[in-house]
């Protein structure tokens, strides 16, 4: 199977159009989904009798459908890698139940999110859909196991998330299961999508997924046809809003390598010349390369050949006891940076070599290199939306509003970002400010001004109240009140919001904790596990970082420290419980507590720390993983 270069993501199958299926139809109701289901009895499961060898398997009957992966087509179904720990799952059309479907193979025993893309099946009749219909069933390598998931639709012009409701296999006699989906707000041309996620507790043992006879209905009822020759395309923010940018640096003014490739384990791919404009981006302080990258073992890292051959960000991979490249939690995005490139190559950069080669220690493949330069890793805290949306051609501007008090308050802050979600031809984007002065901020080179360049990374744009300082001058109440928005190529902006800015804190070498799991509101996870000593000396280094890969209702979370000498004490939890503590960093699927967060409000001393923390928050939540990473 061929993986997508952007998502690093195994494809395969499509949904085929089609009326034949597999099974019998018998409305139920199935109250542990909380969805209405048209319960199969299909081939795998139909029971005629028993046998000596077990049970004799009825032949599919037909149902209903638009899509039925009888031809093999698949291109309109994608693996969405950019929501809670993601597993990099393959997809492809096998049988199952006597009847081709698209098979979900689980890699990694992590959650699995994949994509359809109603709109582009359904074309203008897509706003005519208001029920989905489909089998699903699951497949372990160690027999049956009760499996559940949700169910999400992404409608209209700003694609919308919506929870449809909630799916699961519960009986081995009842697999695959048929349910029932009521949804709405489906816009033509808009790339609506739907997502099916395998992601609660209850299924967290390996295992795939099949997905078969899917009807599209209107609200009367009728069968939509759907032309299964489609292709997922790209909607906006499936591949790039919510990218996992954890432990990673922000990177600006990148430069795009042409260099890509598969290898083996201990194979190098590249061995390719910088170009003049990639060798000054590299050797400028500051600079970072950033590796989109697939592989077995989740390492990636890069070297330098020439007179010399050294990798850099290999770790102790081979023995070398060096620094670890910073990869985040997905295992899809490695970054190396100045600073490490210099602990090896030493500081003369004039000395460095100037061909660059990509390795890993299992087999791997690189979808793309850029360097740039380090920024922070941004996110925005109690924002205000502004209220501008719309699209421009190269060099036309949006907006031009005038700000309220409100809105010029939170600018006016010293930790404001204004963030802006978009898409543009070349990535890039802009603020400006305009009045009795017009000003770009964030534009960087692009206009000749050799200016500040914005955070940006195809799909939001960070511009900080220093970016703006530093172009509009250091008194705030001195700044145009009217705010455009702008690119050097076509760009669409679909939301811009003003707030306060956090930063997450890159780390590397991460140490599994072994926590996940799921509470009810200021319930705690995991108090049966002991960290491992490997764990605990890495919280206990100055500059450890721990996060937690997790969703809640209400977006927090933080730690409980339970066994050291201070006993039980709650860290980053904010004024949640009254207590006026500072906030952990989080964005409701990344949160951050660092050493120092710790040393305040449980001591100044790691050795009485203890070996075991917990995961808390206000609201129903659930962890998919945390680790020990290290900043420094």
């Amino acid at each position: 199977m061929k993986r997508n270069k952007y998502l690093a993501v195994l494809m395969s199958g499509v949904m085929a159009l089609s009326a034949v299926a597999c099974g019998s139809k018998t409305e139920t109701t199935d109250t542990s989904a909380g969805t209405t289901q048209t319960a199969e009895t299909t081939a795998d499961t139909q029971q005629t009798g028993d046998t000596a060898g077990g049970t004799v398997a009825a032949e599919p009957e037909v149902v209903e459908a638009s899509v039925d992966f009888e031809d093999g087509n698949f291109a309109f179904a994608r693996v969405c890698l950019t929501k809670g720990n993601p597993d990099n799952s393959e997809l492809s059309v096998d049988t199952f139940g006597g009847s081709k479907a698209l098979h979900i193979t689980n890699v990694e025993n992590k959650n699995m999110f994949v994509g359809i893309n109603v709109d582009a099946l359904l074309g203008s009749d897509v706003e005519k859909l208001a029920r989905i219909v489909m089998d699903i069933g699951t497949e372990h390598s160690d027999g049956f196991h009760a499996t559940s998931g949700k169910f999400y639709t992404y409608t209209g012009e700003k694609l919308t998330e919506n929870k449809a409701g909630t799916w699961s296999v519960y009986l081995e006699s009842a697999n695959p299961n048929r349910l029932s989906f009521d949804v709405s707000g489906f816009v033509a041309g808009a790339d609506n999508y739907i997502l099916l996620t395998k992601e609660t507790e209850t299924s967290q043992t390996a295992g795939d997924l099949y997905i078969d006879n899917i009807a599209f209905y209107d609200a009367a009822g009728n069968l939509l046809t759907a032309d299964s020759s489609a292709d997922f395309g790209s909607p906006q923010g499936f591949e790039n809003s919510g990218e996992d940018r954890s432990n990673l640096f922000g990177i600006s003014g990148e430069v795009v390598m042409d260099l890509e490739g598969a290898g083996d384990a201990w194979s190098q791919i590249g061995y390719q010349a910088f170009t003049d404009e990639e060798w000054e981006a590299l050797t400028t302080p500051g600079s970072v390369v950033e590796i989109s990258y697939s592989s077995e073992s989740g390492y990636m890292w890069m070297g330098l050949s020439g007179n010399n051959w050294l990798r850099i960000g290999v770790g102790d991979q081979d023995g070398s006891g060096q620094q670890y490249s910073y990869l985040n939690n997905s295992r899809n995005i490695a970054q190396i940076t100045y600073e490490q490139i210099a602990a090896v190559c030493g500081d003369d950069t004039s000395a460095w070599d100037n061909a660059i080669f990509l390795e890993s220690d299992s087999a791997f493949e690189v979808y793309s290199v850029k360097i740039g330069q380090q920024a922070a890793n941004l996110i925005a805290l109690n924002t205000v939306d502004l209220g501008i949306e719309g699209a421009g051609g190269a060099w036309s501007q949006i907006g031009y509003q005038e700000l309220t008090e409100e809105q010029l308050e939170v600018l006016h802050s010293e930790d404001s970002v204004v963030v802006v979600e978009y898409s543009s031809e070349d990535g890039d984007l802009w603020i400006g400010l305009s009045g009795d002065n017009w000003m770009r901020v964030g534009v960087g080179d692009a206009d000749g001004s050799g200016g500040v360049n914005a955070i940006t990374d195809g799909s939001k744009c960070y511009v900080t109240y220093d970016m703006i300082a530093s172009i509009c001058g250091d008194d705030p109440s001195a700044w145009d009140k009217s705010i455009f928005i702008e690119s050097d190529t076509d760009f669409e902006v679909y939301s811009v919001k003003v707030g306060h800015a956090a930063e997450f804190i890159p780390n590397n070498h991460q140490i599994d904790a072994g926590i996940s799991g799921a509470g009810d509101a200021w319930s705690q996870i995991d108090y049966g596990i002991t960290l491992s000593d490997e764990a605990v000396e890495a919280l206990k280094t100055p500059g450890s970082v721990v996060n937690v890969s997790y969703a809640s209702e209400g977006g927090e979370c933080w730690i409980v420290m339970t066994s050291g000498d201070n006993g039980w004490v709650r860290v980053g939890v904010g004024d949640y419980d009254g207590s006026g503590q500072g906030y952990a960093v989080f964005d409701g699927s990344l949160c951050q507590v660092t050493h120092d967060m710790i040393a305040e409000w449980y001591g100044d001393d790691p050795e009485t720390w203890g070996n075991q923390i917990v995961v808390e928050a206000a609201s129903a939540f659930e962890v998919y993983g945390v680790t020990i990473g290290q900043s420094k």
